[in-house]
């Protein structure tokens, strides 16, 4: 699939390296490199809550059919969570990601007992749609509408709230044995992260840099690698102002700025 194209300030091609997207980044090529690939262990399917498997809530993102499985949802999903690391943390950025795919999931398998018992997902692609998702609705406020299409004489402009939800449908057309209703739970689960709807299930920010204190000297060697984004700087940058993406004029990005209002194994392609 082809992402959007977005300006990101001091991330164009990864140059900072942020610690979370690459760490995240190697255990994906990693665990599909070592993972069975006749296994359905960690492969979600809608009754695996109820089954009480766990570890598929959390672990059905990683597994992908094939190389460009995996390669295409990296590519797609690297500059959005490098973005997000660098404005929310990058300890931050882990917790969230986890919570993604669990609510994802849990939408997903409740869907699934009435309409899909049999199908199973997996992949990255939930977690590209809700990232992008999320971005879509911050950048609503700031601009209405991605692009107008002027067909005669009348304008039909794409909402940038509703993108999301018209990708995922061009998705499922272009590429039929994706996972539609595997997209569209990453899609709603995205947009519950942009209202503030999940807030409550993040550990205080305390916590999280209670941690940090007491991992700091492998942050320090870290450091030397990767962008490590604390806590500290984070969290005052996650309540300040959102910095439109969306934009021809790069210019105008950076100057911009809007207040935040408060697999069937298939799940991409």
């Amino acid at each position: 699939m082809a992402p959007l194209h977005l300006h990101l300030p001091n991330t164009e091609a990864l140059d900072n390296l942020p610690a979370f997207t690459v760490g995240f980044t190697i255990f994906a090529v990693g665990f599909f490199g070592f993972y069975p690939r006749d296994s359905d262990a960690v492969v979600l399917e809608p009754h695996a809550p109820l089954n009480l498997n766990l570890n598929a809530i959390s672990f059905y993102i990683f597994p992908h059919l094939n190389v460009l499985h995996l390669l295409l949802n990296l590519v797609a999903l690297a500059p959005l969570l490098a973005r997000y690391e660098k404005t929310h943390g990058t300890i931050y950025t882990g917790v969230t990601m986890n919570l993604l795919a669990v609510v994802a999931a849990l939408q997903y398998c409740f869907l699934g007992l009435f309409l899909y018992p049999t199908q199973h997902v997996a992949g990255l692609s939930g977690e590209f749609f809700s990232f992008l998702t999320f971005y879509c609705y911050k950048e609503h406020f700031n601009r209405p509408s991605l692009h107008t299409f002027r067909v005669g004489g009348n304008e039909f402009p794409i909402p940038t709230l509703y993108f999301p939800l018209l990708y995922s449908c061009v998705i499922a057309f272009l590429f039929p044995n994706s996972s539609f209703f595997g997209h569209l739970a990453g899609v709603s689960a995205g947009y519950l992260l942009a209202a503030g709807k999940i807030n409550f299930m993040f550990p205080p920010s305390k916590v999280i840099q209670w941690i940090e204190s007491k991992i700091n000297p492998v942050i320090d060697v870290l450091h030397n690698i990767v962008v490590w984004t604390k806590e500290e700087e984070a969290v005052n940058e996650r309540t300040v102002g959102y910095k439109p993406l969306l934009s021809t004029d790069i210019e105008q990005a950076d100057a911009t700025t809007a207040t935040y209002e408060g697999f069937e194994r298939r799940l991409g392609t």
